[in-house]
């Protein structure tokens, strides 16, 4: 049995050798890090590369006359006389439906909306791929210190079990308490390795997203305040007004007279009854009067129901986004609690682990208690160490529900 001891111990010896690069490699590939606006600029243009490459997938860009409301026409007139000394009449025109003052100012009303529509559109984009960015920065964070501890960890357990194996080779412990050892540091081997794995997922997921290999080194964000939270200021807000507003426009100048266009037509007309021939040229304007507005039933109804669901809509949308702040603060609440118990936690624990050295070299506890306790006090310095990049991410993720872009 002592034989077949080193030829383990080599194995997990190569094992560790081999996650001990891992984490070198990992632990430095964010030496050369870009700034938070650098990786949100170059996962926006990212976006637009990919919707370039899939261009047919999205309508053009429609413009619309600053004057004409709709496409000139040309008339066309000719009339011929039965009587014998009549004359006959030739007659072309065009027809120019010029858009009516109210009309105008509609238009550029609406153009003007439109041009709020593609900001806030922008500023949801923005705030879309703030969360992404986020949640994969602060995953992958949380995993890398996860791995840090736990390499610890490693790194005791391996030396324990180098001096372990050679008290063992030398009667001084019993072979019970070098496999104890040794299982524990084959167990912490297997939890590194999943970890690295999730870290690695995160690692591609970011990449995906943004082009970069390497994460933003500094990425804590400033605290939003609870009465700066405002859901009017949110960009799915803005976005549900907008629409509103524009449909609200659209169906107030479909009712309305003064919407009508004004029509100018520039005319030539031609006389010949055979002795003369006279040719005339004239202009028309055409302005309809209006006296009130008048909307279709039809178009009515149709106003009622999308006025009911904007309603509905904007009231839904600032309930789960005041309850999505409320339960944020709750998990921040939750976290500065803890962090109070778990640093007394911490250092109760560097305490006991002074206490168990002494009391493990004195031979009054056993080689499994010594070693459970003193791993269960890493384990208290890895919980506030998680508990406050807690803290950094709740701050981001309260940003992220405020609609605050990176």
């Amino acid at each position: 049995m002592i034989q077949l001891l080193p030829a383990k111990f080599r194995l997990l010896a190569t094992y560790s050798a081999i996650i001990s690069i891992v984490l070198f490699i990992s632990t430095h590939a964010n030496a050369i890090s870009p700034t938070l606006e650098e990786v949100l600029n170059a996962s926006l243009t990212k976006a637009n590369q990919n919707k370039s490459t899939n261009a047919h997938q999205y309508p053009a860009t429609f413009k619309s006359s600053s004057w004409l409301a709709s496409f000139p026409t040309i008339g066309l007139n000719y009339l011929d006389s039965q009587d014998i000394a009549g004359a006959s009449e030739q007659e072309i025109s065009l027809n120019l439906p010029l858009k009516s003052p109210f009309l105008r100012s509609t238009t550029a009303k609406l153009s003007q909306l439109n041009q709020q529509a593609k900001s806030i559109q922008q500023d949801k984009k923005k705030l879309y791929f703030s969360g992404l960015l986020r949640e994969t920065h602060w995953n992958y964070r949380l995993l890398e210190l996860r791995l840090l501890q736990a390499n610890k960890k490693r790194e005791l357990l391996e030396k324990l079990c180098k001096e372990y194996r050679a008290l063992f080779q030398a009667n001084e412990v019993e072979e019970y308490a070098l496999m104890l050892i040794e299982q524990e540091l084959s167990t912490q081997m297997l939890e590194i390795s999943e970890l690295f794995h999730q870290q690695q997922q995160w690692q591609h997921r970011y990449t995906s997203i943004s082009g970069y290999q390497s994460f933003p080194q500094q990425m804590e964000e400033s605290e939003i305040m609870e009465n700066d939270f405002n859901t009017s200021n949110h960009p799915f807000i803005r976005s549900l007004d907008n629409r509103w507003d524009q449909q609200h426009l659209a169906f107030e100048s479909q009712g309305n007279g003064e919407n009508e266009p004004w029509v100018v037509s520039l005319a030539s007309k031609t006389i010949n009854n055979g002795l003369f021939e006279e040719q005339q040229f004239g202009v028309n304007f055409e302005i309809p009067l209006t006296f009130s507005k008048s909307h279709k039933q039809i178009d009515i109804n149709t106003q009622t129901m999308a006025n009911s669901d904007y309603y509905h809509s904007l009231d839904r949308m600032r309930v789960e986004l005041s309850s999505q702040w409320s339960l944020l603060q709750s998990q921040q609440q939750n976290i500065n609690i803890k962090h109070k118990l778990l640093s007394a936690s911490a250092n109760l624990s560097k305490k006991i682990a002074e206490q168990l050295i002494s009391l493990h070299n004195e031979g009054e506890i056993s080689h499994e208690v010594w070693l459970r306790r003193y791993l269960q006090t890493i384990d208290s310095q890895t919980a506030l160490a998680i508990n406050n990049l807690k803290n950094k991410q709740i701050k981001s993720m309260l940003n992220q529900a405020a609609g605050i872009s990176l």
